[in-house]
């Protein structure tokens, strides 16, 4: 027998409260059930829309480490060898001030999506330290990188 959803409960919980309306303490019972299985269920979307963005993360931060590591040989090529190729590489100020750029952007927009559920303070507060952390990640692999 399959397990209905969180969902389908708050659903049917506030179906019950609506045909039990009236002032007895059955229908205030089934509300604050109703009420609990909404929080849930916002938790558990948050939760794994969570994950998916820490995964998305550390997606953007391998892709900057890896442009950073082209950026870095392509930095160092002879200028007759970029001279004849179809399409020259950009210059490397160019894509180091982009990629410093566009991450933290990035890290946190996904954030605050991701914790907007749970509270604005909350989402703008971890999504400003998430993109701070993607800014100094970035900066630290440019520097290791002597670029």
């Amino acid at each position: 027998m399959r397990r209905p959803s969180n969902i389908y409960k708050a659903a049917h919980m506030l179906y019950t409260a609506t045909t039990f309306a009236g002032p007895n303490d059955l229908a205030i019972g089934v509300l604050r059930q109703f009420v609990l299985s909404v929080i849930r269920v916002n938790k558990t979307v948050s939760n794994n829309a969570l994950m998916v963005i820490a995964v998305f993360i550390a997606a953007t931060l391998v892709i900057v480490r890896i442009i950073l590591v082209f950026a870095s040989i392509f930095s160092q090529l002879p200028s007759e060898a970029t001279a004849s190729m179809t399409i020259t590489p950009p210059p490397v100020e160019d894509i180091l001030f982009v990629t410093l750029q566009i991450v933290p952007l990035i890290v946190s927009l996904q954030m605050l999506v991701a914790l907007i559920p749970r509270g604005a303070p909350l989402a703008l507060a971890i999504a400003s330290v998430a993109g701070i952390g993607a800014y100094v990640f970035t900066y630290m692999t440019i520097i290791a990188l002597g670029l």
